[in-house]
């Protein structure tokens, strides 16, 4: 993760990055131990949106 965020185009703050990463991908994670991931994103694989949370924070 280190590695992704010093390779970021931009030059964020650290702990705002890292607060952002955290909420999305703990939302993530309650959700899919809840099994409501599943039912909102029925098909989706768990990887792709944990991916788009990175992404989306890193650019």
């Amino acid at each position: 993760m280190l590695r992704l965020v010093q390779q970021s185009t931009t030059t964020p703050d650290p702990a705002e990055v890292a607060a952002a990463l955290w909420v999305g991908i703990h939302g993530i994670a309650v959700l899919s131990s809840t099994g409501s991931l599943e039912l909102a994103t029925s098909g989706v694989s768990t990887n792709e949106p944990i991916d788009r949370v990175v992404h989306n924070n890193l650019r």
